[in-house]
């Protein structure tokens, strides 16, 4: 299988592949989109793509892991508030996770709809990624739990993963695009 090229030989054009992959796999899906597409869009030649991956799934992966990045971005920077109580913490992250899940729509859509085409090692290592995420949300209920702030007769994983999906379905339904919900759609009326 290949690999991804070393972070060190990219250059500041790999923001504009990412960039142009995003939109790409967002409008025409990854299936439908030809790295000659890309490289074209970019204004590079089909050959120059090659320097910064070894194929179309490279860029796939780089994209799903960029959107688990933000999140994990997300949750360290809302933990790092020493200051807060958990419930507070866990409504930042909340509206942070839904804010963020807006403003970058095609990112949010590709991880959720596209991760199937990643070979099974790769979405091993995407899913590892998620279980760490989900284990941190966990922690905060359970700090919640024991502070008093939330309900202790359901397992915070439950509670978790019940957030989560509530939060990811997101995707599932709203199209920024032309969707009747977007007036009222902001973290505000989510949480």
């Amino acid at each position: 299988m290949s690999t991804v090229i070393s972070q060190k030989s990219r250059g500041p054009r790999w923001q504009q592949v990412l960039d142009v992959a995003i939109a790409c796999f967002h409008d025409k899906g990854y299936e439908g989109t030809s790295l000659q597409e890309l490289a074209d869009q970019v204004g590079m030649q089909k050959g120059s793509i090659y320097h910064y991956i070894h194929s179309k799934e490279d860029l796939l992966y780089e994209v799903i892991n960029k959107a688990h990045q933000v999140a994990i971005e997300l949750i360290d920077e809302t933990t790092s508030h020493t200051d807060l109580e958990p419930l507070q913490k866990i409504e930042i992250l909340v509206r942070s996770m839904i804010t963020r899940s807006i403003e970058m729509y095609p990112l949010a859509s590709i991880f959720y709809t596209d991760v199937r085409h990643l070979h099974l090692d790769r979405r091993r290592e995407i899913y590892k990624t998620r279980v760490i995420f989900e284990q941190m949300y966990c922690d905060l209920i359970e700090h919640a739990q024991v502070a008093g702030q939330i309900r202790t007769n359901a397992p915070a994983m439950l509670l978790t993963q019940v957030s989560l999906a509530s939060i990811n379905s997101l995707q599932a339904w709203y199209n920024p695009s032309h969707s009747i919900f977007e007036p009222m759609i902001t973290a505000d009326t989510c949480v």
